[in-house]
């Protein structure tokens, strides 16, 4: 039994496809590389932001004065609440 081929691809043809599959792929690690030096400038414009909020809210919470000294320990003292009267029985 002959088998006829349907197709006959030619060298030209895996060439071609092949070229077109590599300059795919390389163009997609191009774009990756792009994105992620892009990821990494943003990152640090955000974070220099963040440390600047960060530092003047510092600033700001800076305490003006010196605290106040607390004085002796003293024991607390316990005061019981007065009872509530007893309800008369019926």
């Amino acid at each position: 039994m002959d088998q006829e081929y349907k197709q006959i691809k030619s060298r030209a043809y895996y060439i071609f496809w092949g070229t077109a599959t590599l300059a795919v792929v390389i163009g997609q690690m191009a774009i990756a590389g792009g994105y992620r030096r892009l990821s990494e400038t943003i990152d640090r414009a955000s974070w220099r932001v963040v440390d600047s909020v960060d530092f003047n809210l510092q600033r700001l919470r800076r305490p003006r004065l010196a605290p106040l000294s607390p004085g002796p320990y003293q024991e607390p003292v316990y005061i019981e609440p007065p009872m509530a009267p007893m309800p008369e029985p019926w």
